[in-house]
């Protein structure tokens, strides 16, 4: 279950995290400019998680699910 993201901002650094639906964190990576994040959630048990990108002032947060 590999989730790959790849920075394309030329601003700057890209911080993301995915949530569980309570809110805690279980996996955080960043990524500097140009950069490729990759997440592997073969571990994780399945479910609905969140994917919260954060980009200079902009929050993003996707649902992701694992099965």
């Amino acid at each position: 279950n590999p989730i790959a993201l790849t920075n394309a901002t030329a601003e700057s650094l890209v911080n993301v995290q995915i949530l569980d639906l309570k809110g805690q964190s279980v996996n955080y990576r960043s990524s500097k400019i140009n950069g490729r994040i990759e997440f592997d959630l073969s571990e994780q048990q399945k479910g609905i998680y969140l994917l919260k990108i954060i980009c200079a002032e902009e929050v993003q947060i996707m649902r992701i699910e694992i099965q």
